[in-house]
């Protein structure tokens, strides 16, 4: 904040850098609309000086610049102050300002949502710097106009009456809740919003200590940090800025509120003004815009549906406060719900729950899982202990666990799976958040989708390249794998896996490569190779390649290969023959007629073949049909 800290720290409060930043966000929305929107305030205004608000006008857009450009927001609040003196001196209600404050919280947070629209971040930043600003000047206004009054009751004891009523009225139609308290903490001022707020008539609340709305554990520092308030003589300041509060309405209903603090003395007392806000809706839109947020991040950056699913269990459960989570997907062949995962807060276990929930399974309409699984559609339920169709309540009871609700996974109409959620907390149902999570259900049923069509595309590609290169047995021992096409680095890679395979599945002797479909290879495809065919060596099998062109000799020559490690011939059949006289199979061409045997002089037949004889060569053989014949040949020693 600059040179604010030593001119006039005493008077500006304890922005932090959010409410700074948020102050920044807040005015670059409304800094183009700056002469609509005072038009509007002196349209709300109506019987105010119109003069004198126009010139109003164009201070605050001098101040605001300045204070935007420096850091230094004394100045304005300054003429705050001065505005609310003013107000006093002229007698002017004060309820001009609760107008002025109205028109603007009315025309501003619309204004302020379709400037920031899409940017879920700037917008939580700027209605965040609004709330900030509203506060501070409210209670800056009202601290310099009870400050002022003050002095002029000192003078007209009647006129101090008349403002006082017309302050009571302010008060009591303000928007926020405004709670006096005297020196000892007493409450003497409890406005309506404090009614509504506190769920508690003011006549109970007067002359009581305002801890009653406090939880017990924060009584104490609470009263130690307005009596520190009050030695410091400082006019107003956030109350545990930069923090949020803890508050417990007269039910015993916990909630959170922002608040400010000032204090003025009169008739040599002290009086504590405290203005403050339930910020509860607030709070869950801004946990459910980071659930949000974290789940589209998961889906994301996750490969698995399983890994997903555990991250959107643990991120919903410690954005949104929930104690344990479960995923269930169906058994199409059981046709029954089965618990796939479970995940709880690390300090809220519930073992028994959980065993049986994992050893559990769920017909279509039984318990919450089945009957989201039937509908489609989300369910709460605020007590479970009260539910007719809970079968798990009595391990729910031992536990603790009451509020639950479930969504579905969802793929159009397709119901994918159920997630469930548990609290100790009686919850009534929340319709915003059962309508966010189902739009989480979708994007998840969306991510299985696309994941499960990535695999079969996968799964398409593999099957493709298995199919560019196969690996064929012509015989014993002989394997061929004839390449046709463009040959890069992943299909080379491919084709080595498969021949080393088949290598050694066959226990195969020679390899034929023939590369007569291949018109060129990059040095980077001619060396892997080289390195297949010392790789086959090393399994016991001599690698023959065939059908080298012109491009891929000379790229074989230029890299500077070892062409004493390659066996190679010109085409496939002379391929085939060097693989036959390596495994020592000669391969002999009949011809019908000169194989005939000459005719013999009629004698005893030949006795017939005993049973796993050859037969002769007839019909169907191979020299009958003019084939080749494999025929051993004995290899000298």
């Amino acid at each position: 904040m600059g040179a604010t800290g030593s001119r006039e720290g005493e008077h500006q409060p304890g922005w932090s850098e959010r409410d700074l930043r948020g102050f920044a966000d807040l005015w670059e929305a409304l800094g183009p609309h700056h002469d609509a929107i005072w038009e509007k305030i002196i349209a709300a205004v109506g019987g105010g000086d119109e003069r004198d608000l126009r010139r109003w006008a164009k201070e605050t857009r001098e101040l605001r610049r300045k204070a935007l450009q420096e850091g230094d927001w004394a100045p304005f609040l300054a003429k705050l102050r001065e505005r609310g003196a003013a107000y006093a001196e002229a007698t002017a209600p004060f309820s001009d300002w609760l107008e002025v404050q109205a028109a603007l919280r009315d025309s501003l947070v619309p204004l302020i949502e379709q400037t920031y629209r899409d940017c879920p971040d700037k917008l939580a930043s700027a209605l965040h710097g609004f709330g900030r600003f509203s506060e501070t000047a409210a209670a800056t206004l009202c601290t310099s106009y009870v400050a002022a009054k003050e002095e002029i009751i000192s003078r007209q004891q009647e006129t101090l009456r008349s403002s006082e009523e017309r302050l009571a009225g302010i008060i009591s139609s303000a928007m926020d809740a405004i709670i006096t308290l005297d020196s000892r903490q007493r409450i003497v001022l409890f406005n309506r919003a404090a009614e509504i707020t506190f769920r508690c008539p003011a006549g109970q609340a007067m002359g009581q200590a305002l801890d009653r709305f406090l939880p017990a554990a924060l009584r104490e520092a609470h009263r130690q940090h307005v009596d520190e308030f009050g030695k410091t003589g400082v006019t107003s300041r956030s109350m545990g800025s930069p923090r949020i509060l803890s508050a417990v309405r007269a039910d015993g209903d916990a909630f959170l509120i922002e608040a400010t603090i000032s204090q003025v003395e009169a008739g040599g007392e002290k009086y504590y003004t405290v203005i403050l806000r339930d910020i509860t809706e607030r709070r869950r839109a801004e946990q459910r815009l980071v659930t949000q947020q974290a789940v589209t991040r998961i889906l994301a950056e996750s490969q698995d549906i399983a890994v997903a699913a555990t991250g959107i269990l643990q991120s919903v459960c410690e954005s949104l406060c929930w104690e344990v989570g479960a995923v269930w997907t169906p058994d199409p062949e059981q046709q029954v719900l089965c618990c796939a995962q479970l995940w709880h807060l690390p300090e809220r276990q519930a073992p028994n729950f959980e065993a049986e929930s994992r050893r559990r399974v769920f017909m279509p309409g039984e318990g919450l899982p089945g009957r989201v699984w039937a509908s489609g559609r989300p369910a709460w339920i605020p007590d479970v202990l009260q539910d007719g169709n809970f079968p798990r309540a009595p391990l729910a009871a031992g536990e603790g666990l009451h509020a639950a609700f479930a969504f579905p996974i969802l793929l159009g109409s397709q119901v994918l799976g159920v997630m469930e959620f548990f609290s100790r907390a009686i919850q009534a149902p929340d319709e915003q958040l059962l309508r966010m999570m189902a739009a989480v259900g979708s994007q998840i049923g969306q991510f299985m989708e696309r994941r499960r069509a990535e695999a079969e595309v996968r799964r398409q590609q593999a099957a493709i390249r298995e199919l560019s290169t196969p690996v064929l047995q012509v015989r014993d021992r002989l394997l061929i794998v004839p390449m046709i096409g463009l040959i890069d680095a992943a299909r080379a890679r491919q084709m080595t896996e498969q021949l080393l395979a088949a290598v050694r599945r066959q226990r195969a002797g020679v390899v034929v490569i023939d590369i007569t479909g291949v018109a060129a290879m990059d040095s980077a495809v001619a060396n892997h190779l080289v390195n297949t065919v010392e790789a086959a060596r090393l399994l016991g099998a001599r690698v023959i390649v065939s059908g080298i062109s012109t491009a891929i000799a000379g790229t074989l020559v230029q890299i500077g290969v070892d062409l004493g490690k390659l066996v190679t011939m010109g085409d496939l059949q002379r391929g085939i023959e060097e693989a036959n006289r390596f495994l020592g199979v000669e391969v002999v061409s009949i011809d019908r007629k000169k194989a005939a045997p000459p005719a013999a002089a009629p004698g005893p037949r030949a006795p017939k073949p005993s049973a796993g004889s050859r037969q002769p060569e007839g019909k169907g053989s191979d020299s009958a049909r003019g084939g080749e014949t494999p025929l051993p040949r004995k290899r000298s020693a």
